[in-house]
């Protein structure tokens, strides 16, 4: 997979999907709150600016590194950040991870910056496949992933390293599409 560490923008009818920066700290800690960390981002509650600060430079180390491509998801018009996106990198697939502000649930931005990063996915990464993993009972991010052509595959587990416990997980997976030989 070979594309800028950094990528480029990614703009749909009403999201940007851009690069995160250390000053975002701050807005990511005001988006999660205790049900997001709780059962969405698997993250401590309640998180600090300093606590964010410290993922933030996580995440942008390995995505410096190719590991991964991670994405605040921010309205296009005001530039006001709703969420986060993540495609953690790996020959085999780009696994994707995402949450949306509580206040912002339910309005289709999940759908719309699911949609745009599964293309990027493919187009700019070559990936082979995406695939996602969810906590068990998230039925709403179930729902939407087997609605945009995901398909089960067996459940299983994942370590919550925040709270260092183990938590029932099930794992997606959305093959590229075969591409249609062009018609002469």
């Amino acid at each position: 997979m070979t594309a800028s560490a950094t990528p480029a923008p990614i703009t749909t009818a009403r999201l940007t999907l851009r690069a995160p920066q250390r000053s975002d700290a701050h807005l990511i800690a005001a988006l999660l709150t205790s049900d997001i960390c709780t059962c969405i981002a698997g993250w401590d509650w309640p998180v600090s600016v300093q606590d964010a600060d410290a993922s933030l430079q996580v995440c942008l180390e390995e995505d410096a590194r190719g590991h991964s491509r991670s994405f605040v998801i921010c309205d296009t018009i005001s530039g006001a950040p709703l969420g986060w996106l993540r495609l953690f990198l790996t020959p085999n697939a780009s696994e994707l991870a995402y949450w949306i502000g509580e206040d912002h649930q339910g309005k289709g931005y999940a759908t719309e910056a699911i949609t745009a990063a599964i293309r990027y996915a493919f187009d700019s990464l070559n990936t082979p496949a995406v695939t996602a993993g969810l906590y068990a009972g998230n039925h709403a991010s179930l729902g939407l992933l087997t609605k945009l052509g995901f398909t089960p595959l067996a459940p299983g587990s994942a370590l919550a390293t925040h709270r260092d416990e183990c938590s029932g997980c099930d794992y997606l997976h959305l093959p590229r599409p075969i591409a249609e030989p062009d018609e002469a």
